[in-house]
């Protein structure tokens, strides 16, 4: 179903326009009389090219016009000038190549423009090579670029509604993929389709390099967009997302705040893959929690790298917040409407000392059409990511009880916990910092009676932060072995360095199976609790666990199998509850005593205090009846009374 025609954004942009347009005519007559001076011929030349005569448009014609004029006193203009595509008014992309390598590195000028493969004429194919050179490239990258052996050129003309017939061109110096220009074109035309304004350029060029590291990484260098990818190993969601994003750069660039464009860039790669509404691409910042903060670690020299992330990371959650709490179409004005603020400088109450859009810009966007209400959503909004002033909305978790039974194989999970290594020692607590990240691995523990044949069963792991935003949604498989009817399986769990509030919940079709969380503290507050838990003769217990809470959060560990235990906490004050394992799940018996025992009156539970350092030697044994501990069927000892109350 096609979307909804969206009614015309309401902004004073004419006189804007008419004095850009006045002001670049007066740029291009004053350029022109001072060619006159010293090449008068030359510049009457340039004047009468058809696509300068009819108006200089703004964008890659007027870029193509100053390399013309700048080329000229080192005698290229005059040879460029004969070129069919530069008389007709094509390949604008390698005149303004050919302007930056001279602007800032005039010797790659000279080895290009004197290279054996163009310096008898560049022809149309030669020229969009061209178009894809940057001096941010090195010299290495452009004489590979100038063998015809070592580089290939890809080429596709599409039609937009908005800005008609586009060119995208692609070339590579390493081995491509068939569907690389299909997902090119897909990105293209959803991003212009989302925008709803035509292309600043009509001709794109992308410039696939070699990727020696093993990394990705993509630029947008104006003239050229730089891919540092595979695009035989990328899988094609990847790939559709990078191609979108570095699209996305052609509206979301210039003096627009970085938190702004590479915000409503990422949010443009959902667009494409059609996931509005899916999991984030980036992880929660680890370094400032808020729009302001960063703008306040931006101005410190001494910033740490990774908080250039942040932009990403931040941006991205207030377009994705901005976009759940608005309707598609109001969303769509809204966010066309920023764009045209950063270009056009609209809201001129919101500029500040350099002139760049704000978060003023921001609010006076998202709020000129919304109604009452969303305006109030809005305003909530950008409070909860420019300031911190409001809190996260956690909506969006999936808050339902996890279902264990698996009917497709006749099975449950019989238990989810997470550690740092495959099947270890369970954790309820990590400690991250700038120098640490942690991985961790989700255990399954499942039982099955597998008689269909199945080897496995495809699952998906999904992690939320405290953010109220799913970040990462991992497709696994559970393996089930035909000669087992219980065992435990082991996910990887990408590394984060954010602290706060984490939820790994796993997922069989729709249906949530198992669910851990934990919370990451921060490293220089990351203190451990350690001790023993032994039965009354000093011997390993069997399977027990010590838990313990800051506010709702709880910290727990389970014993190791010689009884030892480690909690992770932050600085504070600790009551430790004991649990012992009861068939397949942890029961409460009691609180630990500070005696080296365990009580079931709350007026004489220990409270531990952590203040700076580890706490060693707590030793709890239990008492010779932990069968008298356990309540009775169908009720439950409480962690508040120490009672047994009923289920």
């Amino acid at each position: 179903m096609p979307r909804p025609t969206l009614p015309p954004i309401q902004l004073n942009i004419g006189p804007r326009v008419a004095f850009g347009d006045q002001q670049r005519e007066g740029w291009v007559r004053n350029d022109l009389d001072e060619l006159r001076k010293t090449l008068p011929e030359l510049a009457t030349r340039i004047e009468g090219l058809p696509w300068i005569k009819d108006g200089i448009a703004k964008g890659d014609e007027y870029s193509a016009f100053r390399g013309l004029i700048h080329l000229a006193s080192a005698g290229h203009t005059a040879r460029l000038i004969e070129e069919p595509w530069v008389v007709e008014g094509r390949n604008y992309p390698a005149l303004e190549a050919l302007l930056v390598l001279a602007i800032n590195k005039p010797n790659y000028l000279t080895r290009v423009m004197t290279h054996p493969t163009i310096s008898d004429g560049i022809s149309e194919q030669e020229a969009k090579i061209v178009g894809s050179m940057h001096p941010f490239l090195g010299a290495d990258l452009l004489d590979k670029l100038l063998d015809p052996e070592q580089v290939t050129l890809e080429e596709r003309t599409i039609t937009l509604p908005q800005a008609g017939e586009t060119e995208i061109a692609i070339v590579r110096t390493r081995p491509g993929a068939d569907h690389t220009m299909d997902l090119l074109e897909r990105a293209v035309r959803s991003v212009g389709e989302f925008m709803g304004r035509p292309f600043p350029k009509r001709q794109m060029i992308y410039l696939f390099e070699e990727t020696p590291s093993g990394g990705s990484a993509g630029h947008n260098l104006g003239n050229v967009i730089t891919l540092l990818i595979d695009e035989q190993t990328l899988s094609g969601e990847l790939l559709l997302a990078l191609l979108a994003h570095e699209t996305s750069h052609h509206y979301w660039t210039g003096v627009t705040p970085t938190w702004i464009k590479e915000g409503a860039a990422t949010f443009l790669e959902a667009i494409a893959k059609g996931e509005p509404q899916g999991p984030l691409d980036w992880s929660p910042c680890a370094v400032v929690g808020s729009i302001a903060e960063l703008e306040e670690l931006e101005r410190d020299p001494s910033a740490p790298r990774e908080s250039r992330l942040c932009h990403y990371s931040l941006g991205e959650r207030l377009f994705h917040d901005l976009y759940r709490n608005m309707d598609d179409t109001a969303f769509r004005l809204a966010f066309r409407r920023l764009y045209l603020h950063t270009v056009y400088e609209i809201a001129d109450e919101c500029r500040n000392a350099n002139g760049w859009a704000n978060i003023c810009d921001v609010k006076e966007a998202f709020t000129a059409y919304a109604s009452d209400e969303t305006a109030a959503a809005v305003e909530k909004v950008i409070a909860r990511w420019y300031d911190g002033t409001q809190p996260y909305d956690l909506s969006s978790i999936d808050d339902t009880p996890s279902k264990a039974e698996i009917a497709a194989i006749n099975g449950r999970i019989e238990s989810a916990y997470l550690s740092f290594s495959e099947g270890g020692s369970p954790v309820s607590a990590v400690a991250v910092g700038s120098n640490r990240e942690l991985a961790l691995f989700l255990n399954l523990d499942y039982s099955y009676g597998n008689s269909n044949g199945l080897r496995s069963l495809p699952i998906e792991i999904a992690l939320y932060f405290e953010d109220g935003f799913e970040y990462r949604r991992i497709q696994q498989e559970l393996p089930l072995p035909s000669n087992a009817t219980r065992q435990t399986h082991s996910f990887f769990i990408p590394p984060h360095s954010a602290t706060g509030r984490y939820w790994v919940q796993a997922y069989w079709e729709e249906q949530k199976i198992a669910e851990a969380t934990f919370e990451a503290v921060p490293d220089s507050d990351a203190h451990s609790m350690r001790g023993r838990v032994t039965d009354p003769d000093g011997n390993p217990p069997g399977t027990a666990a010590l838990r313990t809470r800051v506010g709702g959060v709880y910290f727990q560990a389970n014993t190791e199998p010689n009884g030892a235990f480690t909690i992770v906490v932050p600085s504070g004050s600790f009551i430790l509850d004991v649990l012992v394992l009861v068939g397949s799940e942890y029961v409460f018996v009691g609180w630990y005593d500070g005696k080296g025992s365990i009580t079931t009156d709350p007026n004489q539970a220990f409270q531990v205090v952590v203040s700076g350092t580890d706490i060693e030697g707590i030793n709890i044994r239990l008492p010779t009846d932990t069968e008298g501990l356990l309540c009775p069927t169908g009720s439950f000892r409480s962690s508040r009374t120490g009672n047994c109350v009923p289920l």
